[in-house]
């Protein structure tokens, strides 16, 4: 399973729903469960335990653009579904 797809199932877990609305504490959580996810390359991953900041400003990126993206991807998936279910307009309404 590649690591944002565990981070997306993190953030789920622990209702998460965007960087900006996560508290400070949450955030860090999530940077700190991230780092031990195996989607890594071991390159990575290795930086990330050693505490390189350049490597978690770089995490960091990743996270807010993967939460970003689940964020739009829910709200099309939203709209497709409202589009789709039956509408009560006032003709079918008065119809009943």
């Amino acid at each position: 399973m590649y690591w944002r797809n565990t981070g997306k199932d993190y953030c789920a877990q622990d209702e998460i729903k965007s960087w900006g609305g996560a508290s400070e504490a949450q955030n860090q959580a999530l940077v700190g469960a991230v780092r031990v996810f195996t989607g890594f390359r071991p390159a990575m991953r290795a930086q990330l335990v050693l505490g390189s900041e350049f490597h978690k400003t770089a995490l960091v990126s990743l996270l807010q653009d993967c939460m970003k993206k689940r964020s739009k991807s829910a709200k099309n998936l939203a709209q497709k579904r409202a589009l789709k279910s039956p509408h009560l307009n006032k003709d079918n309404y008065d119809a009943q």
